[in-house]
């Protein structure tokens, strides 16, 4: 039965909430295929003469995905009250 405007839709339609879809997995298989040894090879060239674009970065993450971006932060925050109150003055 196809969707009518106004009416809910059936439970359980559509795809699953972090399901790919067929792009996607084209994708990724197209871009696996563009890295063989020899396109590594003349990657790193160009990487290490500085030639290398952003579309490399792009490959690599249709390829095998975005990494996590995480930053780690440790260390200690000292905080002093300087004890004014509403109303004081502050030179």
């Amino acid at each position: 039965m196809p969707f009518v405007k106004g009416q809910p839709r059936p439970p359980n339609a559509g795809r699953k909430k972090g399901s790919k879809d067929k792009l996607t997995a084209e994708a990724r298989v197209l871009a696996q295929s563009l890295l063989s040894k020899t396109y590594r090879n003349n990657l790193q060239k160009r990487m290490d003469a500085g030639t290398a674009g952003p579309i490399e970065g792009k490959v690599w993450e249709y390829a095998f995905g975005k990494p996590a971006d995480r930053v780690d932060i440790s260390g200690v925050v000292e905080f002093r009250w300087g004890g004014m109150r509403r109303g004081d003055v502050h030179d």
